[in-house]
């Protein structure tokens, strides 16, 4: 696994806070990467579809 540092508005810093307390996710890293993974799907099935 590679780390990289990445900068977040307060507003997102509180939403991933937010998800992890509520219990959506384990960690922030987590949350970080499934939401990274899941926009990367997300814009390739819509570059598929328009294809």
């Amino acid at each position: 696994m590679r780390q990289i540092t990445v900068t977040f508005s307060d507003e997102a810093v509180q939403a991933l806070d937010q998800a992890v307390a509520d219990g959506q996710f384990r960690s922030p890293d987590e949350a970080v990467n499934l939401s990274i993974l899941d926009a990367f799907a997300d814009a390739d099935q819509i570059v598929r579809s328009a294809e």
